[in-house]
């Protein structure tokens, strides 16, 4: 019962306060307001104030409107570590590697926490050892994906979560190639190369927090995981976490 009793004057204590000072903030009504604004200009002798008592108030700047129509776009530069999530992947081309991004967003002002996002991204692992032949290989995955995304802010409009998913299309790429050199006696020394390109259909998922530094540019940290079924032998899931940083600005 003290607890309650406590928190409700409180409350009761901390609503006066407020109060207070926004009635503080406005002129008695004795007192003619008088803009500072408008006094930047005067010469100190044209300004008569006979006796009467004046307020002086900065005039408040009237903010640019914004047209509920009006579209909000955003553009994304994002890099970071592409974590493959098969093991035999990790395997043959390693636990990491790198991943560019680039990322455009759209939303409308009434829907400003419901975005279209389109992402278009390159993780590629180069010159792996491939342990059963001794050899090297490289993959390229470049991979586009569209989708939804929800955001909302949790510290004023500074800080910004989000979550967002859909569907996706993958290219890989593969490069094999021997260790060993075969000798031929028409074109000299060469070593096998296998080049292999297969096209897969998935889905990406993305999450992250957004940083405002300025009223249009932001850090973005982000954790995004793609799900690519590609079919060579057997399916095999070429997909994993990506994890990093983007540069971003809306306009």
């Amino acid at each position: 019962m003290k607890r309650i009793k406590f928190f409700f004057f409180w409350i009761l204590g901390f609503t006066i306060l407020f109060n207070n000072r926004a009635l503080a903030d406005e002129p008695p009504d004795d007192h003619k307001t008088v803009y500072i604004n408008d006094l930047a200009n005067e010469p100190l002798d044209d300004i008569k104030f006979s006796g009467q008592k004046f307020a002086l108030i900065e005039k408040p700047v009237p903010q640019k409107t914004v047209n509920p129509g009006d579209p909000v776009f955003k553009a994304e530069l994002r890099g970071g570590a592409f974590i493959p999530m098969s093991t035999k992947f990790r395997k043959i081309y390693g636990a990491v590697g790198p991943s560019i991004q680039f990322e455009m967003a759209a939303c409308g002002i009434p829907y400003r926490y419901l975005e279209i996002w389109a992402n278009i991204e390159w993780n590629f692992m180069n010159k792996k050892q491939f342990p059963s032949i001794c050899g090297t290989t490289n993959i390229d995955i470049i991979n586009l994906s569209v989708g939804l995304k929800g955001i909302g802010n949790i510290y004023h409009d500074f800080v910004f979560l989000y979550a967002g998913i859909g569907p996706s299309l993958g290219i890989v790429l593969l490069e094999n190639m021997s260790s060993s050199t075969i000798l031929n006696y028409d074109y000299g020394d060469y070593k096998l190369k296998e080049n292999l390109c297969n096209i897969g259909v998935g889905m990406f998922i993305k999450t992250g927090s957004q940083f405002y530094f300025t009223r249009n540019f932001y850090l973005d940290l982000f954790v995004d995981y793609l799900f690519l079924p590609i079919s060579y032998a057997q399916s095999q899931d070429v997909g994993g976490f990506k994890i990093g940083a983007g540069l971003g600005g809306k306009f």
